[in-house]
């Protein structure tokens, strides 16, 4: 479609010029003072993770999320023009609400994340470590303790990212489920109230069911758009090298 490849375009776009801003502030960053303190894994970690996040997943998280917020504005506008001024100002809260839950969502993932790539950049770098200096560590008997490290590392990216897309996704959508189902029970009941035609009922309840459904996805779609907007902070500070 229109949107994707226009997406898609703006994604490629944006990695370009991200890229060689980053690898100008690498060519001219002192051996000293930034080489020599940063570890290899973490300038692997953001030269093929992080700039892989930016091309694959900003266009269609993007559209992802703007298809989502402007169906549930026309959506909501569309009840709301049936419905009765009372049982409008009473929808207010709801919405509140379910705003709510999703900064504590946005509060705990976030940390999550971030964690998780640091791991990541220590577990590269660990990997580099041992490519480079294998023969030392058998032959200092380290073998056991870079594999309980590697390990260590491991189990703590796996542990963030089934906290991130598993429970702590599936808390908020639980959560918000209730509050947005609780707000159609109102609706339906004021549309009932109001003697709205059947039809009309119909289209506002099936409405509903499908911005809960829809909201599934855009949970997914919220989680990756934390994974790149932490992916390109880490990259924007490449920028300040001197």
């Amino acid at each position: 479609t229109i949107a994707a490849y226009a997406g898609s375009r703006v994604a490629v776009e944006a990695s370009r010029k991200i890229h060689t801003s980053v690898v100008q502030a690498l060519l001219r960053a002192p051996i000293d003072r930034f080489f020599d303190r940063q570890p290899v894994g973490r300038l692997v970690n953001r030269l093929s993770f992080d700039l892989r996040q930016v091309d694959d997943s900003v266009g269609p998280v993007v559209v992802a999320m703007m298809s989502f917020f402007l169906g549930m504005c026309v959506t909501q506008m569309f009840i709301f023009r049936v419905l009765p001024w009372p049982i409008v100002l009473m929808s207010v809260p709801f919405f509140g609400v379910m705003l709510f839950f999703m900064y504590l969502y946005r509060g705990i993932a976030v940390p999550l994340v971030f964690h998780s790539k640091f791991c990541l950049s220590q577990l590269q770098d660990l990997q580099s470590v041992a490519l480079t200096s294998n023969v030392s560590i058998r032959a200092c008997g380290m073998n056991d303790e870079f594999m309980a490290r590697f390990n260590g590392y491991s189990a703590n990216i796996i542990r963030c990212n089934y906290l991130v897309y598993h429970i702590c996704k599936a808390w908020v959508q639980s959560r918000v489920f209730l509050v947005y189902g609780s707000l159609s029970c109102i609706h339906v009941l004021g549309c009932l109230w109001c003697d709205v035609p059947m039809g009309t009922l119909a289209a506002i309840i099936a409405l509903a069911f499908a911005q809960m459904s829809e909201f599934e996805q855009v949970a997914t779609a919220f989680t990756h758009l934390l994974n790149i907007l932490n992916a390109l902070q880490r990259l924007t500070k490449y920028f300040e090298i001197r």
